[in-house]
């Protein structure tokens, strides 16, 4: 589990050494830079360990939002789109 996902490096280690893995982040960098570097590791993105570990691609990548209201518990959604600002927490699985 990396609850400050940042770039993505920890859960594309992981997904390269073929571990589960959850990362958590609240920034928008989460739509321009983390699913488009998680989604390219899954297609078989050559750089980091891949060649230690001989990572050719695959695997499985979900992107959950979850929108977190004022006062209220966290109700996590399934949504699709990456760009709805009432969304401030959202979960990779």
């Amino acid at each position: 589990m990396d609850a400050y996902l940042g770039s993505g490096t920890t859960a594309a280690v992981a997904m390269k050494m073929g571990r589960d893995f959850l990362g958590i982040e609240q920034g928008p960098h989460i739509a321009t830079h983390c699913v488009n570097r998680l989604r390219a590791v899954r297609d078989g993105e050559p750089g980091g360990i891949s060649p230690l570990v001989g990572w050719m691609g695959g695997g499985r990548l979900r992107v959950l939002l979850a929108p977190v209201e004022a006062h209220s518990d966290l109700n996590i959604c399934g949504r699709r789109r990456l760009n709805c600002p009432s969304l401030r927490l959202r979960v990779f699985a």
